[in-house]
């Protein structure tokens, strides 16, 4: 960071400081530091990125931004691609955990495969954590949200058969959630949709 200072490259120092608290939120030196280059000429904010943000979640960032400015055909395009992202690296770090890992000893057999067992599903369980992280923060809902930005976005550009598979794929992490089984009423009521819209996605 100290070398972009001396170079008068106020913007990359904003983004090496914000990608290392995207790591490391609590660090107290690199807050202050990014809180000064905030303040420096020529530094603008919306535009400070996390360098290491995994494509995925770049998308994501972008579809989001795009949304917000209601440009919906961008917003779908970052948003697809980022799902196709997102799932290919969850696959990949599924895959990873099935590989071999040193116990340390060597137990009998039985022992030996409980343990490979257990191993592998606590590390299942932390591909969510590690994919779930969006710039520092540890972010649930971020695979189904790009279901509930997208049912409105196809929603919005009358595409109801798209919008109607992104509901019910919504669905399937939360089967109870009022506002998307609002949603799923009120596209039931438009006259050209039909039931077997509600398909989820493959």
């Amino acid at each position: 960071m100290d070398k972009f200072l001396q170079k008068e490259r106020y913007q990359d120092a904003a983004n090496a400081a914000f990608t290392f608290l995207s790591l490391h939120p609590n660090h107290k030196m690199a807050t202050k530091n990014l809180k000064y280059y905030l303040n420096l000429p020529n530094v603008i904010a919306k535009e400070v990125v996390n360098l290491e943000a995994a494509p995925f979640v770049q998308m994501y960032v972008r579809g989001v931004k795009a949304y917000e400015v209601e440009n919906y055909v961008e917003a779908i395009a970052e948003f697809e691609s980022s799902l196709e992202s997102y799932m290919e690296f969850e696959e990949n770090c599924r895959s990873y955990c099935e590989g071999p890992f040193d116990q340390g000893w060597y137990p009998e057999f039985t022992s030996s495969v409980a343990n490979h067992f257990a191993f592998c599903l606590k590390c299942k369980r932390g591909c969510s954590l590690a994919l779930n992280n969006v710039n520092g923060n540890f972010q649930a809902d971020l695979l189904r949200s790009h279901y509930n930005y997208l049912q409105f976005a196809y929603y919005k550009l009358g595409n109801l058969k798209a919008a109607c598979a992104a509901v019910a794929s919504y669905l399937l992490f939360l089967p109870a959630d009022q506002t998307m089984l609002h949603n799923k009423d009120f596209y039931s009521s438009q006259p050209k949709v039909k039931e077997e819209y509600f398909m989820p996605r493959e």
